[in-house]
């Protein structure tokens, strides 16, 4: 994986995932859907494993620069 693709992941991860993922509850339980909390659950599970790749990377990145 290339740095740029690391990097572009890494902040999809840590910051606008995140952040989409708050907005899009906030609004669906504004709006009473009824499956919001699965919704949610979803959304959550796909973020953590986005985060589990990207540090999977990380740890592959740090063991080759040894």
């Amino acid at each position: 994986m290339s740095n740029k693709v690391y990097d572009v992941l890494k902040d999809i991860s840590l910051c606008w995932m995140p952040l989409g993922i708050a907005f899009v509850g906030v609004c669906l339980e504004a709006l009473n859907v009824p499956s919001a909390g699965v919704v949610m659950t979803i959304l959550v599970a796909a973020n953590t494993f986005l985060g589990g790749v990207v540090k999977y990377y990380k740890s592959k990145y740090d063991r080759e620069g040894e």
